[in-house]
């Protein structure tokens, strides 16, 4: 399970797992074609992996 760590507003600090934040995964190739999604409203987050 990956964990990240989110900083909100007002300097709060909490965790969250990735799998729930991102709703993507791409690597680098995959960038593009994951951007073009999330401006066609197909996707909230990315992921890239190398």
């Amino acid at each position: 399970m990956t964990k990240v760590i989110v900083l909100a507003g007002a300097g709060l600090i909490g965790q969250a797992i990735a799998r729930r934040v991102f709703d993507r995964t791409v690597d680098l190739d995959g960038v593009p074609d994951g951007y073009s999604a999330m401006n066609d409203r197909e996707a909230l987050k990315l992921l890239v992996r190398p």
